[in-house]
């Protein structure tokens, strides 16, 4: 709670800065983000999560294809991008599959051995034809036995808010389970912490996801004991005024942290006001290279480009971080 208080602090200090757009890159990289309006649906089947998912897809490959044009070389997609705010377990078992490992080269584009999984080799192929790295949040299905796994759910499997990277050649670069779910029921909560990151033209990216971002882990652990310099994440933010403004949020993390953070919301809104969610941007160690906040709530897919420091990491002044017992399954 100190580190939440700290961070949420900071972030109504920066209020005041976030129209800012200043990169003063010693080594830089080129990032996009893309703020998505999802396309939510009831899904009873596999078809019926597939059609969803594809119609997401639809809507962000073009910008995915504009980013790459802009000279991008990290595209991030928003978190729950693909499947929309789902609370039933059940339904979300239709929408996510067991993936491979990643760091082992595998191409699922043009793959059969792939073909039971239309949705990632999808996303392999936008990563080789754009020729970016391209981080999407998604989720993955690991099987367990409840005879030799005590921990293991009812339906034997740990349904996991999973983020996917691929390389610029449609490779699985790196996966990462979302450690701090927030009152999911749809995901079951990794009982270890991971700390992944992938590598960018020599540069180490970490991964965080939405609110691993309030916790130490997994950004602290990748700063001081990986030198991680640069952090993708996607999320879907819980707007509340005036600290836990999404883009406040992010620049106060990248500044205190000494990092530069490619953020990328998924847009969504109802009446109720705890369901607004929007606030992407480029933050270069603390300044703004570019920010969107959809204040007029409505109807607008949004990509933001910047070039962004890449000199961070050096885990000075920060404090030290200490990985606490396992947390439960489930």
């Amino acid at each position: 709670l100190q580190f939440l208080y700290f961070i949420g602090g900071l972030a109504m200090r920066c209020l005041v800065v976030l129209a800012v757009s200043v990169c003063c890159c010693r080594g830089a990289l080129v990032g996009s983000v893309i703020e998505h309006e999802v396309i939510s649906g009831t899904a009873a089947s596999r078809g019926d999560a597939l059609k969803v998912m594809t119609a997401n897809l639809d809507k962000m490959e073009p910008l995915v294809k504009q980013a790459a044009g802009a000279g991008s070389d990290i595209v991030v997609l928003p978190e729950m991008g693909l499947t929309s705010l789902i609370r039933s377990r059940t339904e979300m078992g239709y929408y996510i599959s067991v993936l491979p490992d990643g760091g082992r080269g595998v191409v699922a584009c043009g793959n059969s051995t792939y073909a039971d999984i239309p949705i990632l080799q999808r996303l392999s192929c936008m990563a080789q034809s754009s020729k970016v790295f391209l981080a999407v949040n998604w989720g993955e299905v690991v099987p367990c036995d409840r005879v030799t796994d005590p921990s293991c759910p009812p339906d034997n499997k740990y349904q996991y808010n999973t983020e996917v990277v691929f390389s610029d050649i449609g490779s699985l670069a790196a996966k990462y389970h979302k450690l701090h779910t927030f009152n999911a029921t749809e995901f079951n909560t990794p009982s270890t912490e991971e700390y992944v990151y992938f590598v960018v033209k020599g540069v180490k990216v970490g991964i965080a996801t939405c609110f691993d971002t309030m916790y130490g882990s997994p950004m602290l652990p990748l700063i001081k004991d990986h030198g991680v310099g640069v952090f993708v994440v996607s999320h879907w933010w819980n707007n509340q005024y005036a600290m836990f403004s999404a883009a406040a949020w992010w620049q106060a993390m990248s500044r205190r942290m000494d990092v530069s953070i490619l953020a990328a919301a998924n847009w969504f809104t109802k009446v109720e006001p705890y369901l607004w969610s929007s606030g992407s941007g480029i933050y270069s160690r603390g300044e703004v290279v570019a920010s969107w906040y959809n204040q007029k709530r409505v109807e607008e897919e949004k990509m933001l480009t910047g070039a962004f420091d890449t000199g961070g990491g050096n885990g000075n002044g920060l404090p030290d971080y200490t990985q606490p017992v396992p947390l439960p399954k489930g």
